[in-house]
């Protein structure tokens, strides 16, 4: 009888301790899990932390007018989040407005050189084609020639030194016509 009262202690015991076992590591799985939980959703925090700085940025470097800087940083957001539908929109609206800017400059860019270099003609065949009295009748406003981009560059050596040295005169009647 002992004997059997101890083997039933014994057992007893054995299944205590392996009840303890077993609920210490639940316990641990179930702590494991929470820090896991904690770590993930901190992580994610961050990431949104991140993407919210990324597009606020995007934003007014947009806003600014800085449409390069504006698609990097979409890129930036794209790179953790390709799916980003905001991001995806604010790229292809920067870079169509960057393209558009550049447009514009060229064109402008464009206009001016055209002019200049019409202006250029259209001086150097007046001054060429007139004698120095004529010449001297004939108003030329050297500072305005080389504030019209490209002009005074484009004058003849002789033109440039003729309308320095002219500075402001008469412009004759065959000039204004």
């Amino acid at each position: 009888l002992n004997l059997d009262l101890v083997r039933g202690k014994g057992r007893e015991a054995a299944n205590l301790r392996t009840e303890a076992e077993n609920a210490a590591d639940a316990a641990q799985r179930a702590a494991a899990q929470a820090a896991k939980e904690r770590a993930e959703a901190a992580e994610s925090q961050r990431r949104e932390n991140r993407l919210t700085e990324f597009y606020e940025l995007a934003n007014k470097a947009f806003v600014a007018d800085r449409f390069s800087e504006a698609e990097t940083w979409c890129r930036q957001i794209l790179l953790e989040d390709p799916g980003n539908e905001g991001a995806i929109s604010l790229q292809r609206i920067a870079r169509q407005s960057r393209h558009h800017r550049a447009d514009e400059e060229n064109r402008k860019n464009y206009r001016e050189q055209w002019a200049a270099s019409t202006a250029v003609k259209v001086m150097g065949r007046i001054l060429h084609g007139l004698t120095s009295s004529a010449f001297q009748r004939w108003t030329v406003c050297a500072s305005a020639c080389r504030r019209v981009s490209g002009v005074w560059k484009a004058l003849t050596p002789r033109c440039r030194r003729h309308v320095g040295r002219a500075g402001v005169h008469e412009i004759p009647a065959v000039a204004r016509g």
